[in-house]
């Protein structure tokens, strides 16, 4: 299957589980509200995904693609297995281990993480931690199953994986939660924790492997993995406590800022998956054959188109959901009974996340080429200057910015954080002799052309005909339809907007976009 076929397959997958991802958090937002029961489920969620981070990148993208990859470059699937049962021992003593520490140590990590809550609140979050934390332990099988459809061919049970998975956390909310409460939607996450693992071991190539890996005691190679790895592990382990400290962060601005900067962060998330991480995803073993082959030069054709492509469609679609930033989360949490206030709040944080968008796109694929070809400390020094430039941005726009939505100042540091660190890795790692960005700048003038004419033209229109495009303060008491007819013909006509100017442009970009996926993917 093509890069082309294989990134629509991943992200037409990925839209669905993103819509139901979507979905899922409406609904909580709908029977728990914006408060500190959500706030408190968030931050359950945020301390077992320590441990998901490490699977989701460190296991798939950093250790079994590629081990599996060489193994099976001599189509020896006995090798693949050593492989396997060599590194897999091990990763299982690891979360064993691992999972066992957090569970113990909840009440103690809790007074560090929010000292600022309850002592019944403290509590609640304990109990939804240690439930969540069983989940975690569901994800290695299904990383590792994942792997080996990647290698062999068979990609359609891992993009259908995070479908699967959202559809059993929703079920716990439907289902679950008016039974059990905040407690039922844990129980959810657990059950799609092992429908993720089971979708992707079924394909028969993945269970002809999968079911012959067992547990084997080899110290040296334990040891040796640790010395070749643990650059690796600590970046990977490093941006994740991130994530979470940008939670209690957030949760020092008071009741509800935990789910507002979910909300917000959740809701740009969904759109970067929708392309920039499945074309990520699909480069990633594709990357590894090449670095396997030492063909550079179909390295540098590929890594220059997915720069092109992941660069149009984010900066199409950072200017779309910047200005349809209060229409996006009004449609959505239309029926969530949200107060003016708090729609407000989650929609300028989302306005602020989706500018980094393009970057966070191109941030993946770089990232995808430093784990295929083996780049240790590549990707560790990257996340560290995102880390550092991050958390300096954000007390610098608490402390200095007079923000009308406070918890928004996480939102600005990753913005300028992504600026800087985008600019560090092409610059010092040399990444612009890698990736013919002669191509890539000539493919985006004329959208960039486009964009920044089409903001001119919509600044016109709304000097002239303000009640058309400012409604904001009205929306709250149209209905549901008015609103979502609003918001439809608004995405439309920013749509339209672009899309004419590139058409006039000399270079026809549209037609051709059109034309080279015709030629690729049909």
């Amino acid at each position: 299957m093509s890069i082309f076929k294989s990134t629509i397959l991943f992200s037409v997958f990925t839209l669905l589980a993103q819509v139901l991802g979507v979905l899922r958090d409406v609904l909580l937002v709908r029977f728990a509200g914006v408060g500190s029961q959500l706030d408190t489920y968030y931050m359950a969620f945020k301390i077992p995904d320590l441990l998901n981070g490490f699977y989701a990148i460190f296991l798939g993208s950093v250790i079994f693609i590629p081990i599996i990859t060489k193994a099976y470059k001599n189509k020896s699937k006995e090798e693949v297995v050593a492989k396997i049962n060599e590194v897999a021992s091990f990763v299982f003593v690891l979360i064993i281990a691992f999972s066992t520490i957090i569970f113990i140590a909840m009440p103690l990590l809790v007074n560090y993480l929010v000292p600022s809550w309850d002592a019944l609140q403290k509590t609640e979050l304990i109990k939804l931690s240690r439930i969540l934390i069983f989940s975690q332990l569901f994800f290695p099988l299904g990383i590792i199953a994942g792997s080996i459809g990647m290698v062999f061919g068979n990609i359609k049970s891992v993009a259908i994986s995070g479908l699967i998975y959202n559809i059993g956390i929703l079920f716990g909310v439907l289902a679950l939660y008016p039974i059990f409460g905040i407690v039922g939607v844990c129980y959810g996450v657990v059950l799609g924790a092992i429908l993720f693992a089971a979708v992707q071991i079924f394909p028969k190539e993945v269970r002809q492997i999968f079911f012959k890996i067992r547990f084997v005691y080899t110290p040296h190679i334990w040891k040796s993995f640790v010395i070749n790895n643990y650059p690796r592990l600590i970046s990977v382990f490093g941006w994740q406590a991130f994530i979470l400290a940008l939670a209690v962060f957030a949760a020092t601005f008071g009741t509800s800022a935990v789910s507002v900067f979910t909300l917000a962060y959740n809701m740009e998330v969904s759109v970067i998956s929708i392309l920039g991480m499945s074309l990520a995803s699909v480069l990633m073993p594709i990357f590894s054959k090449h670095h396997e082959a030492g063909d550079d030069v179909a390295m540098q054709k590929d890594l220059t188109q997915s720069v092109i492509i992941v660069s149009w469609f984010g900066l199409l679609f950072t200017f779309i959901f910047y200005f349809l930033s209060y229409e996006t989360v009004k449609v959505l949490f239309y029926f969530s009974n949200l107060s003016l206030d708090k729609e407000l709040a989650i929609a300028f944080v989302f306005a602020v996340f989706v500018l980094s968008l393009t970057m966070q796109n191109y941030f993946e694929i770089i990232r995808k080429y430093f784990y295929a070809t083996n780049k240790i400390w590549e990707v560790s020094i990257m996340i560290i200057v995102f880390i550092a430039f991050a958390t300096f941005f954000y007390f610098i726009s608490k402390n200095y910015l007079n923000l009308s939505t406070p918890v928004s100042s996480i939102a600005f540091a990753f913005f300028f954080a992504n600026i800087i660190t985008c600019t560090f890795i092409t610059i010092y790692y040399k990444i612009y002799k890698i990736i013919n960005f002669n191509q890539v700048f000539n493919n985006l003038k004329n959208i960039i052309i486009s964009i920044f004419l089409s903001i001119f033209v919509f600044s016109i229109a709304i000097l002239f005909f303000p009640n058309i495009f400012i409604l904001a303060k009205d929306m709250h008491i149209l209905s549901f339809a008015s609103v979502l007819l609003y918001s439809f013909v608004k995405f439309l006509a920013l749509l339209l907007l672009v899309l004419c100017f590139c058409f006039v442009l000399k270079d026809k970009i549209l037609f051709k976009y059109l034309s080279y996926f015709k030629n690729k993917v049909l």
